[in-house]
């Protein structure tokens, strides 16, 4: 019996050490396409998984394309995109992936070898604007004009893009360190106004993990009212409780997050299971062919005067009942120590 109410223990321990591992969320995430190159028309079909809430953000080249927003497993479509290369870029919790597809653009992910300026960009450029540098290659001389620094990332690093206005030579995509994390927090617009209050998503682009200047999530806003005809009445002198009373404000009710509800039922379901598998256990022992132990030695020593062998009493037991080993030899030592102390017939 000990040994049932230790495994049902186990299996209960187990069950809560899930459901805190449910809670606290797995670590896994993915991004996947179905195809890596598109045709003009075709539409693009993008897999994300995640363990909770997570943003998807679509660039092409530096631009920001597209944001969607989903939980756990989603999938989103893409179609009549622009000619060229996509990233699409998967912010999970503390986590991101990236992967990379060709629209119209076959072979856009295949790496072109073309000349570099023979004079880095940077070098004739300042750090905070276009300009401009160039560099010759026979009769075609190169002039490349830069865009802005973006804003430092988590990783201490800022890039800006470098492109050929006169030749066509290939963009230059140009990399410096930097001092500090910057925030480029981009958020969705206010819901609508619900119990006076209006709520949006606020996601920081760089994942610097500071919110020194996360916009507000929350604003208050009033209702819409739909004007009603009212009828004049007599005006009557308000009572002393009606000049105190204060207009009843509904509270609002946070709903609790699909993560909670999904480790609540994963523990319960664990739970259950480990509780029937305890009942089902305690069911089988009682259920047991047990004879009482005295009357199983009483059966040996009879046995035995009747010039059964041991190994014949043994086969007996285990055929037709459900004593084991351990007990059928506990069995033939009692019989053995009660034979011992039988007093002799005088």
């Amino acid at each position: 019996m000990k040994k049932i109410l230790l495994i049902g223990l186990v299996l209960v321990m187990l069950s809560v050490s899930v459901s805190a591992f449910t809670l606290t969320g797995p670590s896994h995430i993915n991004l996947t396409t179905d195809k890596l190159e598109y045709s003009a028309n075709e539409v693009v079909n993008l897999s994300a998984e995640c363990f909770a809430y997570s943003v998807l953000q679509l660039f092409s080249a530096s631009k920001l394309n597209a944001v969607e927003q989903g939980i756990s497993n989603w999938n989103t479509q893409y179609s009549n995109l622009a000619k060229g290369k996509y990233t699409a870029i998967l912010f999970c919790d503390d986590k991101n992936i990236s992967t990379s597809f060709c629209y119209d653009s076959a072979g856009c992910l295949t790496p072109v070898a073309s000349p570099p300026p023979a004079t880095p960009p940077s070098s004739s450029s300042s750090s905070s604007g276009s300009s401009s540098g160039g560099s010759s290659r026979g009769s075609c001389t190169a002039k490349y004009t830069c865009g802005n620094w973006t804003k430092c990332s988590k990783d201490l690093n800022q890039t800006r893009v470098c492109k050929d206005d006169n030749c066509g030579y290939k963009t230059v995509f140009e990399t410096q360190s930097c001092g500090a994390c910057q925030e480029n927090w981009e958020c969705k617009l206010f819901s609508a106004c619900k119990n006076g209050q209006q709520r949006r998503t606020c996601i920081d682009l760089n994942s610097c993990g500071t919110y020194k200047i996360q916009p507000k999530l929350t604003q208050s806003c009033k209702s819409p009212t739909v004007a009603k005809k009212t009828v004049q009445q007599p005006s009557s002198p308000k009572s002393f409780v009606e000049d105190f009373m204060e207009p009843f404000v509904e509270p609002v009710i946070e709903e609790p997050s699909s993560t909670i509800l999904y480790a609540a039922a994963v523990g319960s379901f664990l739970f259950i299971i480990a509780l029937i598998v305890v009942i089902v256990l305690v069911i089988k022992h009682h259920s047991k062919n047990n004879y009482n132990f005295h009357e199983l030695v009483d059966w040996i020593i009879k046995e035995e005067k009747a010039k059964t062998s041991r190994e014949d009493i043994t086969q007996i037991l285990k055929d037709h009942t459900k004593w084991n080993d351990k007990e059928i030899k506990e069995g033939f030592a009692a019989a053995d120590k009660k034979l011992k102390a039988k007093p002799k017939a005088a």
